[in-house]
């Protein structure tokens, strides 16, 4: 990635893919401006969807910290979370809006809320919860971006300097002794990770031909 000068306004990008036989292709990068320091963490509170994904590699195509958090964890676990992290920005869905009580919130700037549904393809081949089908959630009020405001804005992201020993990923233990402690993870490690799974994948496949 090259070394390009980083503007004032750091922009998240919002990937958008199309189903195209026999894989998915990108159509183009948009993005909004939701903070300003590329290094900013920045909550990840979703199930997971394809919001999930997009949101995870535009935080860190932009520069920032991803700071996933269990959707199963309590108003009072994200509230520390948030909290411990430094967290200003939260990806949430709408579904889970409700448990980023009034603490949580003292401590973030923006908070764009998700919708599953707005991912989903005009007839799904088969049936789907009504949590998945739902086109709005109730939870979501003015206090929250909706997602696809986001990516109607159709803003192009900036080139950002990011190197191996930046910071990538912030993950939350689930809090088993105590309150979640948090774990770093630069972008090397991922990438290590990353190239260690699909290397012995290629092999088993390999071995079982």
């Amino acid at each position: 990635m090259s070394r390009a000068h980083v503007r004032e306004f750091l922009w998240v990008p919002a990937l958008l893919a199309e189903a195209d036989r026999p894989g998915r292709r990108r159509r183009r990068i948009s993005a909004a401006p939701l903070w300003r320091s590329p290094r900013d963490r920045v909550l990840l509170f979703l199930q997971n969807s394809p919001q999930f994904i997009l949101a995870f590699h535009g935080i860190l195509r932009a520069g920032g910290m991803v700071v996933p958090v269990n959707p199963m964890n309590l108003a009072d676990e994200v509230a520390h979370i948030v909290r411990d992290s430094g967290a200003r920005t939260a990806f949430v869905a709408g579904e889970l809006l409700e448990r980023i009580g009034r603490e949580a919130t003292e401590h973030l700037d923006h908070i764009a809320a998700a919708t599953y549904s707005d991912y989903l393809p005009t007839n799904p081949i088969c049936a789907l919860p009504d949590l998945l089908r739902e086109r709005r959630h109730a939870s979501v009020g003015s206090a929250a971006i909706p997602w696809s405001q986001i990516v109607e804005q159709q803003l192009e992201a900036t080139a950002v300097s990011i190197g191996p020993q930046d910071l990538a990923v912030l993950a939350y233990t689930s809090g088993t002794t105590g309150y979640p402690k948090g774990c770093i993870h630069t972008h090397g490690t991922m990438t290590a990770t990353a190239v260690g799974a699909a290397t012995w994948k290629d092999w088993a496949l390999n071995r079982s031909h």
